[in-house]
C-alpha cells in the first residue's frame, strides 16, 4: 500500500518499448556496425516487450523485405549459417503493436569477404 492505495501488479496497461538487440550474443546499440569474416555463423537476437504482444521483423533495409517474423513471444532469433558477401548491408528490427508507431533499432553488417 502506498499512499492510501494498494497497487496491483496486474494491470493491462498498453505500451511498447524499444527493440534491444543482440549480434552474436553481443549487446549492440543502435546504428553500430558488426564485422564479420564470410562463412562464419553470426546470430541476431531482437526482443521487443510490448502489451499486446508485439510483432518482431527483421529485414535487410536495401531489399526492403522480410527475413523473419516472430509470431509470439517478445524475442525474435535468426541465425545465418555461413555469412556471404551478399549479406553485407545495413538491417533493421521492428517491434509493431496495433495503436503505437512502429519501434525499430538498425545495424550495418560488413563482411571481410574471400577472394
Amino acid at each position: 500500500m502506498r499512499n492510501g492505495y494498494i497497487f496491483n501488479k496486474s494491470f493491462n496497461i498498453p505500451d511498447l518499448d524499444n527493440p534491444v538487440l543482440f549480434v552474436s550474443d553481443k549487446f549492440e546499440e543502435p546504428n553500430h556496425t558488426v564485422k564479420i569474416k564470410e562463412g562464419k555463423e553470426f546470430q541476431i537476437s531482437c526482443n521487443v516487450n510490448g502489451n499486446p504482444e508485439p510483432k518482431i521483423t527483421l529485414q535487410k533495409d536495401a531489399s526492403d523485405s522480410e527475413i523473419k517474423q516472430s509470431t509470439s513471444g517478445d524475442w525474435l532469433n535468426y541465425t545465418m549459417k555461413s555469412l556471404q558477401c551478399y549479406n553485407i548491408g545495413t538491417y533493421k528490427c521492428t517491434g509493431m503493436s496495433p495503436g503505437f508507431n512502429n519501434t525499430e533499432k538498425m545495424f550495418r553488417i560488413n563482411v571481410t569477404c574471400k577472394f
